[in-house]
């Protein structure tokens, strides 16, 4: 016995000192073939937990019918509502604004003259417009139908001038820092600590006893001008995409590192109700005086690790990169039938979590155990852990396709382990099969961030531009029919006897036909889901074939544009030398007119004896000698081969 208990402690010891003599290799040496070292990691699982900490209050601080602006500032509900209608309908009518966001942000805030110049007019435009709004009497829309509220011209300019603002503040962080500290990093630095500092000065605004229209403009102005700083700050999960080129690193940063920050906003939702009653409860503005600084501040200075964090997408960090146009780069997403694909997928995909609300709905309606709902949604998610731990194992042996249309297959088998659970009535195998689904759900999550990722990089070695943001266009045509499907649920529910009477889920017939609703939704809707994937042929080989590719164009054109300036300097050099040689023999006084001839030709002929080689000749003979990439694998597109014509044609002008 004491020899098998000395092994299993030297098995142990051996372990341990394995891991740590690993991690003290890795810290700052990456992994051969890998790009992120053991410190950006661990920063970036901090930055993560720092970006936890501050949502914690973020919920609590929100213009919306909550505890603060409802029963606190006694904003009234539907007002809400309305502001909220008006919102969208500005959005709508400001939409052919969006391509100046667009290109500002695939570009680092670098446009094109012209259109520049048209956006600086919009935005100046925007914010005089707002400024107007002040001028007009409050009462002036009160009568508008479904919109009509005192203060509507006052809350149209804080619309207005909040978005001007930070449509320009946007644009300059992008033109002045972007290029070189990359797209994410620079907002989650700068804009932290004015995030935490405008949410903080909110629960001190003198307002609560002001009049009405007065309290609703000043509430409604802080709140847009907190909610620009804060929706531009708390972007940390995003780098992911940028932080490394290789999908399995990618992977691990989407499966791995949440199981050890997501520990810290359930330990702090353990003890933050505890400490919101010691400060009278969330009724008291005094707890917003104090729990909102706290934790807003700390989570911003533990979100500070992503210092030393890199995005290293590959691409030209100065003024040479290319430079993307709105309707060019649009024609391009749209002809990316990989973005098709996943779009039309999340399209389908609206009912798809629609069984989530069953456990609690039958809990507290059905069997009357209200006081066990937490528990019961604790014990659920416990398969959550597993979920993620198995994501890049799975990876690892099995392309993205596979593992996606596989966990959702296993996903209606859960499903329907549910319906028959409620056919029978049986709530524990009902609590039984969604633990099943929430351990396939981090699968299905993790694998769809890795092929979007995976995607960007395809569509930048296919068309020779990134479009991170230009991806977005997709929204502007299917978000309509994303909102017509959303009135399905609602038919539904009413076609079941539920409209806006809660207390008739206590009938036992309703609320077994609102459950079986639900669970066939979430049957159909996952089940949709899949089809578009069968077409989903971005394989790891071929990806890692484009991120190859991708490394060898941008040597090459580092090391062209390396020899055109040492050639030019040269060029240089030597007209400056036969230019020196000419004074000297004149103020000598022994130059003659055939010598002056003779220098310029000699200067001439040094300067086409060094003109530079042809560019897209040199490309062609590297990326052919390095990366030999099958017809029936990845193939260049044709754009690419039009602009290597251009550049050979302007390297022979040259």
């Amino acid at each position: 016995m004491k020899e098998s208990k000395t092994k299993k402690t030297n098995k142990v010891s051996r372990l341990v000192t394995n891991l740590v003599s690993s991690a003290k290799m890795n810290w700052k040496t990456p992994r051969p073939g890998e790009f992120l070292t053991l410190k950006e990691v661990t920063s970036y699982g901090l930055s993560q937990v720092g970006t936890f900490i501050y949502s914690t209050v973020i919920g609590l601080m929100v213009f919306g019918a909550n505890y603060f602006c409802g029963a606190i500032m006694h904003i009234n509900v539907m007002d809400f509502t309305k502001i909220t209608i008006l919102g969208q309908i500005l959005g709508y009518a400001l939409m052919w604004m969006n391509p100046f966001g667009v290109l500002i942000y695939e570009n680092h805030g670098r446009l094109e003259p012209k259109t520049k110049i048209f956006a600086l007019i919009s935005y100046a435009g925007q914010f005089l417009i707002g400024l107007a709004c002040y001028f007009v009497p409050i009462e002036t829309f009160e009568s508008v139908p479904f919109v009509g509220m005192i203060a509507l011209p006052q809350i149209l300019g804080n619309i207005l001038v909040v978005g001007a603002m930070g449509n320009f503040c946007t644009w300059i962080v992008r033109y002045k820092f972007c290029a070189k500290y990359g797209r994410i990093k620079p907002f989650v630095l700068l804009f932290g600590i004015p995030s935490a500092i405008f949410m903080s000065i909110i629960p001190f605004l003198p307002v609560q006893a002001a009049p009405y229209a007065t309290k609703l403009i000043v509430l409604h102005f802080a709140f847009q001008f907190m909610s620009y700083f804060k929706d531009s700050y708390n972007v940390v999960g995003n780098m992911v995409t940028f932080m490394t080129p290789n999908s399995q690193e990618r992977q691990r940063l989407y499966s791995i590192v949440p199981i050890i920050t997501s520990l810290v906003p359930s330990v702090i939702g353990m003890f933050f109700p505890i400490l919101i009653k010691l400060f009278g409860g969330y009724t008291n503005i005094l707890t917003y005086k104090i729990c909102v600084p706290i934790f807003s501040a700390a989570g911003v200075a533990v979100s500070f690790f992503v210092a030393n964090c890199k995005e290293r997408v590959i691409e030209k960090t100065d003024d040479s990169r290319p430079k993307v146009h709105f309707w060019t780069g649009a024609k391009k997403v749209l002809s990316n039938k990989y973005l098709w694909i996943t779009n039309i997928s999340n399209i389908t995909s609206i009912w798809a979590l629609a069984y989530g609300s069953i456990l609690q709905w039958w809990f507290i309606y059905s069997i009357r155990m209200e006081w066990f709902v937490g528990i019961a949604a604790n014990i659920v998610v416990l398969s959550m852990t597993l979920g993620f731990l198995m994501t890049p194992v799975l990876t690892r042996r099995f392309e993205k396709k596979t593992i996606l249309i596989w966990s959702k297959f296993i996903a209606i088998v859960t499903i329907l382990l549910m319906f028959l659970s409620i056919k029978i009535n049986s709530i524990v195998l009902f609590m039984f099969a969604m633990l099943l689904r929430n351990g396939v759900s981090p699968i299905e999550e993790g694998i769809k961030s890795g092929m979007n990722a995976d995607i960007m990089d395809f569509h930048q070695w296919r068309y020779g531009e990134r479009a991170d943001s230009m991806s977005g266009v997709f929204s502007w045509f299917l978000g309509p029919i994303t909102m017509a499907l959303s009135y399905v649920m609602p038919l539904l529910q009413q076609g079941a006897g539920f409209t806006s009477d809660w207390d008739i889920l206590y009938n036992q017939a309703v609320i077994e036909k609102l459950f079986l609703i639900y669970i066939v939704l979430s049957i159909v809707s996952t089940f949709i889901t899949i089809l578009p994937f069968f077409f989903f042929d971005l394989t790891r080989k071929k990806h890692d074939q484009c991120i190859e590719e991708l490394q060898l164009r941008l040597k090459a054109e580092n090391e062209e544009q390396e020899r055109l300036t040492a050639d030019l300097d040269t060029s240089v050099v030597a007209d400056e030398t036969a230019t020196l040689t000419k004074d000297i023999e004149v103020a000598n006084g022994f130059v003659s007119t055939d010598s002056d001839e003779t220098q310029n030709c000699d200067a001439t002929n040094i300067v086409q004896d060094t003109a530079p080689p042809d560019i897209g000749e040199n490309i062609e003979q590297d990326i052919d000698a390095k990366s030999a990439l099958t017809s029936d694998e990845v193939q260049p597109s044709a754009s690419q081969n039009d602009e290597k014509d251009n550049e050979q044609q302007g390297g022979d002008k040259q």
